[in-house]
């Protein structure tokens, strides 16, 4: 892994964009450069984390259930949900340390996702929000049932964040706003983290 921005061209006009959590100077250059030349962007980027409002609420002794987006969990599920946030940001802000960047999961100072939704809004260019609903993510981490989420546990939640399938849901999406890709006449991006890009490296269109 290399600590700058990565490119990969997936199709003559789709370019996959692999990015850090966290900006620094030179990240909002390279996402300057690249969204002034596309016509849409897809983004890992979801309407329940873009939105600001609590998903995760406590419910003390009741079943845990997904209710208009948003999940009611009980006392366990709701610490392993929590620990799961909190795990995912303290790493993400460990990441951005060590790399010199800011770290700002709510604004654009410091989100890839939200400065380049930011970006396309100022230059006219549609965006698109291609990753699962979060709420929906960790309603599928619970439902596995494994016990021991200290051993097994991190490998499904691995599968469920980064993996193979989430992935290729994202572009699918994409496709879906913008139309099969060999009818595809313009040039857009998907910007994606990078353990994403590694996996768009692997498959051929």
């Amino acid at each position: 892994m290399t600590d700058e921005i990565e490119l990969f061209q997936i199709h003559p006009h789709l370019t996959i964009v692999g990015t850090f959590h966290g900006l620094n100077g030179q990240d909002k250059i390279t996402l300057n450069d690249i969204v002034k030349g596309c016509k849409f962007v897809g983004l890992e980027w979801d309407e329940i984390r873009d939105g600001g409002e609590p998903y995760l609420r406590l419910r003390p002794f009741r079943k845990t259930r997904l209710i208009n987006d948003c999940i009611y969990a009980g006392w366990n599920d709701y610490m392993f949900l929590r620990d799961i946030k909190k795990n995912n940001r303290k790493s993400i802000r460990k990441r951005c340390k060590e790399s010199g960047r800011v770290c700002d999961f709510k604004t654009s100072k410091g989100n890839e996702f939200l400065y380049v939704k930011e970006l396309c809004e100022q230059q006219g260019i549609d965006y698109y929000f291609v990753d699962d609903l979060t709420t929906h993510t960790l309603m599928s981490v619970l439902q596995r049932n494994i016990m021991n989420y200290k051993g097994m546990r991190v490998e499904i939640i691995d599968q469920d964040f980064n993996g193979r399938n989430r992935s290729e849901r994202m572009l699918s999406r994409l496709i879906k706003h913008v139309g099969p890709l060999d009818n595809l006449q313009v040039d857009g991006a998907l910007v994606v983290g990078y353990s994403h890009l590694e996996y768009y490296k692997k498959i051929q269109l």
